[in-house]
């Protein structure tokens, strides 16, 4: 009997050349000037000094949300059903830095930079709510989970908020007209995650070895936290997240009943979580000895989300758009199990079963296909 937790799931690498601030050409004076208070810096500043931490940002999807393919194309199916105005809020987490939507390249470094070193580093606080925001206001002082530091370009100030999982509420908790469409903390926060005081922080942004300024800057704290945050793209992450269990095996008359059992033992917060259009699928199959496939079934764990009348919705655009009403959710609450019962008729001896659970996602994406028609030809002997 063999049981194996399949992952399917889209994967992109993105490419990205910056300019950066070499440690050996930094001006404390000039990158002071920098800090204004009406622009944020961008992220290949900071990487002057913070440079493992900007390395490993480059790689991680907040760096890359609005390069990210996936959310590209969102946004133009989006505009084909919605005004910029009412499709600009996506740009709230995927570009916060940008304050103003309407007349913007789109294309433009500031937009295309995503969730930016600064934005996050600039926040003192978070505006509550249903839908909440963060507090973040470029300006000289730079906030952190850190107390009694200093810096020779800016002000330095601990915020607890950084050690906490309040602040990821800012993205990953999204509402539209009371519906719960993205959430993510309040998953988490009805958890006993919550309760244990076990936050976001401890499991996509855990401490690991690397100075926060570069030492050829000056002398710094030898851990940091991990600026490439593992998710619902990380095969890796995802393989913690649950087991699959087969738990009994009843047969009478021929007709098999076989219990599998699907546990959500490593996430805190619902499996699947974020959009909803990711959804887990137990496939379960029944063999003869000689390898010959007898039955086949399967089961989702998913929250399928529908419009005001009543219909599904299934694509990302649509999802966060016309969302009203939740019309079943049966994912995995941390630390739940729930068991399927598949029932073949079989014989009471030789038959193998095998349970595969797979994390999907089929986001649309646009892609470049050849147009090659032949409109023409001409053959002729030429002696």
């Amino acid at each position: 009997m063999i049981m194996r937790i399949w992952i399917i799931i889209k994967i992109h690498f993105f490419l990205t050349i910056l300019l950066v601030v070499t440690p050996s050409s930094i001006n404390s004076g000039e990158l002071s000037d920098k800090f204004d208070g009406k622009n944020y810096i961008k992220s290949s500043v900071c990487g002057g000094c913070h440079t493992k931490i900007y390395e490993a940002w480059k790689r991680s999807l907040h760096a890359n949300s609005a390069r990210d393919p996936i959310f590209q194309t969102a946004i133009l199916q989006s505009l084909s059903i919605a005004p910029l105005k009412e499709v600009s809020k996506c740009f709230s987490c995927h570009v916060p830095a940008v304050k103003k939507i309407e007349g913007i390249d789109f294309m433009s470094e500031d937009v295309l930079e995503g969730v930016t070193c600064d934005y996050c580093h600039s926040t003192s606080g978070i505006e509550k709510g249903r839908t909440p925001s963060l507090r973040s206001s470029p300006g000289i002082i730079k906030y952190g989970p850190y107390s009694g530091l200093e810096s020779p370009v800016h002000k330095t100030q601990e915020n607890p908020l950084f050690r906490q999982s309040e602040f990821c509420m800012g993205c990953h908790e999204y509402w539209n007209k009371n519906i719960g469409i993205l959430t993510t903390y309040s998953e988490w926060k009805a958890s006993k995650y919550s309760s244990e005081g076990i936050q976001c922080q401890n499991c996509h942004m855990p401490y690991v070895e690397g100075e926060i300024v570069d030492p050829s800057v000056k002398k710094s704290l030898k851990k940091i936290n991990l600026h490439e945050p593992p998710g619902g793209r990380s095969i890796e992450q995802l393989k913690k997240a649950a087991e699959v269990k087969i738990i009994s095996k009843r047969v009478q008359d021929g007709k098999w009943d076989v219990e599998v059992r699907v546990i959500n033992s490593g996430a805190g917060h619902k499996l699947p979580t974020g959009l909803p259009s990711r959804y887990l699928l137990l496939e379960f199959s029944a063999e003869t000895e000689g390898g010959k496939r007898i039955y086949t079934d399967n089961y989702k764990f998913m929250k399928l989300m529908g419009d005001a009348q009543g219909k599904p919705l299934y694509r990302d655009y649509e999802i966060m758009l016309k969302s009203e009403r939740i019309l079943s959710d049966n994912r995995l609450s941390p630390g739940e199990a729930q068991t399927v019962v598949f029932s073949f008729i079989a014989p009471e001896d030789g038959v193998h079963v095998n349970a595969k659970l797979l994390y999907v996602y089929e986001p649309y994406v646009i892609t470049r296909e050849l147009m090659n028609v032949e409109i023409g030809s001409v053959k002729e002997k030429l002696r």
